[in-house]
């Protein structure tokens, strides 16, 4: 891992013990937006991958219409039912997204996995992107950045994770082109987004806009399957969201927490892979390797 400027990345503390005199709203209240009809699974596996990380307090908002499953599959999160239209998120969701966020408030957002495509879900990451709050931005959120012709100045610390397809609708290229040019395609990415880029696939690669570089050697293509990337950023998030509790949420914290989440993300899938192989792996099973594989992290990072 390079080292550069300022306090150097300590990704391996965000594995330490838990102190005795703590209670769940010392771990972080983390919101998270995804789901759609037909992909209820995605708000699923995100909130229970935040859990199992740590985030102390997990709400998950979706359209009314899944919160029902998104409730009984994942009953340690609260859930936030929101307006929509045909299952997918209604332009009125904003005005109870607000409501919510005024009134109950939360630590740190987590937007895009499952979303779907509509003038509702549009508006809804236009509304995130204007507050002064951190963000993790996947999936549909990066799309819809797209369409929208791209990131406003940010207004706080910010981390996105795009895959290669997504990544090239932001930079306005091809896949290819990302694919050939990785470490240049990251580092545009993170200075386009104003904050941590993750660029995924294999090698994923976590950039700063500080120049920070790193390389993620673990895992393989036992991940190369849906909803592998619904793990990961809720992986990412329910880390972040405690180290932002207790370090604030700024690009530092951002970047610890951004490789720690790629690397411990990676060993479940190593772990998995042994014990189903490489094809049969599938989302879910990362999460029963979350303890090993936090073991190895704090050992190794």
């Amino acid at each position: 891992m390079k080292r550069v400027r300022g306090r150097a990345p300590r990704p391996g503390a965000l594995f330490l013990p838990r102190k005795p005199d703590t209670n769940k709203g010392d771990y972080g209240r983390l919101l998270i937006l995804a789901g759609s009809k037909g992909m209820s699974g995605a708000a699923v596996l995100c909130a229970r991958a935040a859990l199992r990380a740590g985030a102390g307090l997990v709400t998950v908002a979706v359209p009314e219409e899944i919160q029902p499953v998104v409730a009984v599959c994942v009953p340690e999160a609260m859930t936030l039912a929101l307006p929509h239209a045909g299952g997918v998120l209604a332009a009125s969701a904003i005005g109870k997204l607000d409501k919510y966020l005024l009134s109950e408030g939360c630590d740190l957002i987590l937007a895009g996995p499952g979303l779907g495509k509509s003038p509702g879900v549009d508006s809804a990451v236009k509304f995130l992107l204007e507050l002064n709050m951190p963000l993790v931005l996947d999936a549909d959120a990066l799309n819809s950045i797209s369409r929208a012709g791209g990131f406003p100045k940010p207004r706080a610390a910010r981390i996105i994770t795009p895959h290669p397809g997504e990544a090239a609708r932001l930079l306005k290229t091809t896949i290819a082109q990302v694919q050939a040019c990785r470490r240049d395609s990251a580092v545009s990415l993170a200075r386009c987004c104003g904050g941590v880029a993750v660029l995924k696939g294999h090698g994923t690669l976590v950039a700063g806009i500080n120049g920070r570089m790193h390389r993620n050697e673990s895992g393989g293509p036992e991940l190369a399957k849906g909803g592998s990337g619904d793990v990961l950023a809720g992986l990412l998030s329910g880390l972040w969201v405690q180290r932002g509790r207790q370090c604030g949420f700024d690009a530092d914290t951002a970047y610890e927490s951004a490789v720690a989440a790629v690397f411990t993300h990676g060993l479940c899938g190593e772990y998995a892979a042994e014990a189903f192989g490489g094809k049969s792996v599938i989302a879910g099973d990362l999460l029963s390797y979350f303890p090993k594989a936090f073991r190895t992290a704090g050992r190794e990072l």
